[in-house]
């Protein structure tokens, strides 16, 4: 096993039954096609779309939290990977990699996401007994579909899935009092809380690098998954996206999220047609460099949570409401 020196304690000895397994799991192709669409409800272009239809079209309540915890939750993610520093499955050859990713393998956001994601949305349906066992399969399933691609190893998915379900628990107990809390601010009381929030996690994230006990070496996945990390591209445009929803939130006008689905169908034209301007749009006319991929996701949640309400409201594609969120 390459990797066997540069993991400590012996923690290639459990990972290598792991490889076995993935192995004879990839021989089932059938499953692979399912594995590819599973993974991108995973994905950052999927919650692009989700987040800002459940917000603006099905609830703004659960919109703007639902954002706000995947967000939190996504870069929580990248400190833990450079914390651990630990290989995906494909690094050392045994498993073909259906699916490629730049950075390290433990815990998997495709499961952490899953976990706290359907869920989530499940409990703020109207029978969430019916749907808490669909969205706990769908979960399983997602996180599943990394094994299948070759990406992660069980315990991978393991460890991402009981990080998601555990913020979803935090949430459960404390939530809605921080809500309250959030509710009562003051403006300026609230970016305070959006700017320390961010500098926290950034700070996490860089102090994560002096970890003396994490699995890196000198081998070329390795070396390229901590070059890739230190650049920070991940980890600005999470904190970016989080810093530009947290402030939206914050000044966002009242609107209803309900209304006849003629004015549902404008929001969504108008809102993804804004998205797409400062998500792809700034893309092409800024450097990609760490203050400008940091303003341009700023922007672009700002927009989902600001921008586009604000234009709701001023061309009548929205309804007043008495309480913010």
């Amino acid at each position: 096993m390459v990797y066997r020196s540069l993991i400590p304690f012996g923690a290639m000895d459990w990972l290598s039954p792991s490889i076995s397994f993935l192995a004879a799991l990839q021989k089932l192709e059938f499953l692979v096609a399912p594995a590819k669409i599973l993974s991108f409800l995973g994905n950052e272009e999927f919650f692009l779309l989700l987040v800002p239809f459940v917000y603006w079209c099905l609830s703004r309540e659960t919109g703007a939290r639902l954002g706000v915890l995947l967000l939190l939750l996504a870069s929580l993610n990248d400190v833990l990977k450079v914390f651990f520093a630990l290989p995906r499955p494909y690094w050392g050859g045994e498993v073909v990699a259906l699916a490629t990713e730049k950075s390290f393998g433990f815990p998997s956001g495709h499961a952490q996401n899953a976990a706290l994601l359907w869920p989530f949305l499940a409990l703020r349906c109207r029978k969430p007994r019916l749907w808490v066992p669909i969205a706990l399969l769908l979960a399983l399933a997602i996180a599943s579909s990394r094994l299948v691609l070759g990406v992660h190893y069980p315990a991978d998915a393991f460890g991402g899935a009981f990080i998601g379900f555990a913020l979803l628990g935090l949430w459960l107990w404390r939530g809605e009092a921080a809500i309250a809390q959030w509710r009562n601010a003051s403006l300026p009381a609230r970016l305070g809380t959006a700017t320390l929030t961010v500098a926290c996690l950034g700070i996490a994230y860089y102090g994560a690098f002096l970890n003396p006990l994490n699995g890196a070496g000198t081998e070329r996945d390795f070396v390229a998954a901590y070059v890739e990390a230190w650049k920070g591209a991940g980890i600005v445009s999470r904190l970016g996206a989080l810093f530009g929803l947290l402030v939206g939130l914050s000044l966002a006008p009242k609107f209803e999220a309900a209304g006849p689905i003629s004015q549902k169908i404008g929001r969504l034209l108008l809102g993804f047609a804004g998205l797409a301007l400062f998500y792809f749009g700034l893309k092409l006319i800024l450097p990609d460099e760490l203050p400008f991929r940091f303003a341009r996701y700023a922007l672009t949640t700002f927009w989902i949570a600001f921008g586009a309400p604000w234009a709701f409201e001023k061309i009548g594609l929205s309804q007043q409401k008495r309480r913010v969120v």
